[in-house]
């Protein structure tokens, strides 16, 4: 489980000034419970998004199933997607499921 007490806000792309003071104090003290997302960093693996926010106190994700980097593939076995999460103290909390055009993609 990563230390919740060194962390690193350039590593996501943000300061804490961008975050402001008062929500960098709960983020780093686990008062709230905010879901990252994705889109914050498309550019990442879901390894490289767990990593990163997990230096800035984060424990909950967001799961996208397109798009971004680090997008799941519903269709898989989930268990390697938990293993990554519980090796980095996440959770999940959400999963934005691929958009359904007409019921010809139904299976």
């Amino acid at each position: 489980m990563p230390s919740r007490t060194s962390f690193d806000y350039d590593a996501v792309g943000y300061s804490g000034q961008t975050l402001g003071p008062a929500l960098t104090r709960k983020v780093l003290t686990n008062d709230i419970f905010i879901s990252v997302s994705p889109c914050s960093n498309p550019e990442m693996s879901l390894d490289e998004a767990l990593a990163n926010y997990g230096k800035i106190s984060f424990n909950r994700f967001e799961l996208f199933t397109s798009w971004v980097k680090s997008a799941v593939d519903p269709a898989t076995d989930p268990n390697a997607y938990l293993a990554m999460a519980q090796a980095h103290g996440f959770q999940f909390s959400s999963i934005h499921l691929p958009q359904m055009r007409d019921q010809s993609e139904l299976p």
